[in-house]
């Protein structure tokens, strides 16, 4: 980065920090934590994935590995101060019927950590690439000593952290949060969505949700317009302050662009950047254009799964107790290389299948997301896992008949390993 751009980030951050006295000169040091953490190569197999009432009907599954990758590095002389966070989730996907499609989106990928880490990702993201992030953070470390002023609140990040997971038999959508902090009062955000098509392993896109000729963006603006003259709530009128309304269309139209577009399970919502509608304030507008607008031109392949018609029973025992109950193992999950050896047996059918790492303040909220699977169908996935005593760190979310559910991973000495619910979890510190 240039040393122009330094000089003004750290102007900007001394009008947010107050003096005090002059730092150390520091040594660098780079610490890595989660690259290549031991996980085993997992395998799958075929399992029934219901998409109707029936069950009868066997289906292809998508698996879905991440390994969080972080990077910390301080002050270049005594290594005592952190000056930057720089992380990422890298995902593996595995699709046992579908190898070619499978290694094709591993390889897009891959590509995207190698361009996330070296600067080279879509500019819009706001991402720089590590060594530049490291020779901002180191600079303005050094502008902070010169100046006798005190930096070791300043810690630069840059950030790629999967928010989300969906996938059907057609498609594998991957939802990324960017954040970066540069300085100044606030980091800086963003989303973007990459869909593959699960058949051919290329990306996919807005055009190819559609049947042939059919005017799909007239029909998304047009309802964009509609939502934002209804404003229920006063939403649009906040979060579109920006724009003029006589420019609406010009301006929407730029949504339609690739990673700004998701599907939900009733329609498709389109995201904005920062600033692009509104101030940061009120952040990102989001538009949920339904299924139901495009009528017969939406391809069915597209639309979200059905759920099975049995609620599903989840079950978590030592491996080596599981070894007899008669579940297929579909795939090794390594969530902790020095965890216990346990089995997630599945009866009937769940879909969505997500495990996170979790923490607790006031309720339990996600962290980090760390496996997922488009749906089990009485099979069972073989975890090396870490239990704690006492508060649960690990969650275990699912679809089923009944809706949603989210149980914790929990050990207690007289029970064993349980899954519980958020309201059976007695808080405990």
């Amino acid at each position: 980065m240039k040393r122009v751009l330094s000089l003004c980030l750290v102007l900007c951050c001394l009008l947010c920090l107050s003096a005090c006295s002059a730092a150390s000169v520091m040594k660098d040091k780079i610490f890595e934590t989660g690259q290549n953490s031991g996980k085993e190569n997992p395998s799958s197999a075929e399992l029934t994935n219901e998409q109707d009432t029936t069950g009868t009907e066997e289906k292809s599954h998508v698996i879905v590995h991440v390994d969080p990758v972080r990077y910390e590095a301080y002050d270049p002389n005594t290594a005592e101060t952190l000056i930057l966070t720089f992380a990422y989730d890298s995902a593996r996907v595995l699709m046992e019927d579908k190898p070619a499609s499978a290694a094709r989106i591993n390889e897009m990928l891959g590509k995207m950590d190698d361009d996330f880490y070296s600067g080279s990702a879509d500019e819009s993201s706001g991402t720089y690439g590590y060594q530049d992030m490291l020779s901002e953070a180191e600079d303005l470390y050094a502008i902070y000593h010169d100046s006798e002023r005190d930096g070791s609140e300043l810690v630069l990040a840059s950030e790629r952290t999967i928010r989300s997971i969906r996938a059907t038999d057609s498609y594998l959508e991957i939802d990324w949060m960017y954040y970066d902090y540069l300085g100044g009062a606030h980091g800086g955000y963003a989303f973007r969505t990459t869909v593959f098509d699960t058949e051919t392993g290329e990306e996919l896109h807005l055009s190819d949700l559609f049947t042939e000729g059919y005017d799909y963006r007239s029909a998304i603006l047009a309802e964009m317009i509609r939502l934002t003259q209804e404003d229920k709530d006063n939403y649009y009128s906040d979060h579109t302050e920006f724009v003029d309304p006589e420019s609406r269309e010009e301006v929407y139209a730029a949504l339609l662009r690739d990673g700004s577009w998701c599907f939900t399970d009733s329609g498709l919502v389109f995201t904005s950047d920062l600033y692009e509608l509104g101030s940061y304030a009120v952040g990102l507008c989001e538009f949920e254009i339904t299924y139901e607008t495009f009528g017969d031109s939406f391809l069915t392949k597209y639309l979200p799964k059905q759920l099975p018609s049995q609620p599903a029973v989840m079950g978590l025992v030592p491996a080596e107790d599981g070894r007899e109950s008669g579940y297929e193992i579909i795939d090794r999950a390594v969530i902790h290389p020095d965890g216990e050896d346990l089995l997630l047996t599945v009866e009937n059918c769940a879909c969505d299948i997500r495990i996170c790492s979790v923490s607790y303040l006031d309720s339990f909220y996600d962290q980090t997301l760390l496996w997922y699977a488009d749906s089990v169908h009485n099979a069972a996935i073989q975890l090396k896992l870490r239990v704690p005593q006492g508060m649960p760190d690990t969650m275990i979310s699912y679809s089923d008949s009944e809706g949603e559910h989210s149980l914790l991973v929990q050990y207690e000495k007289d029970n064993g390993f349980s899954l519980k619910n958020e309201e059976e979890i007695v808080a405990v510190g």
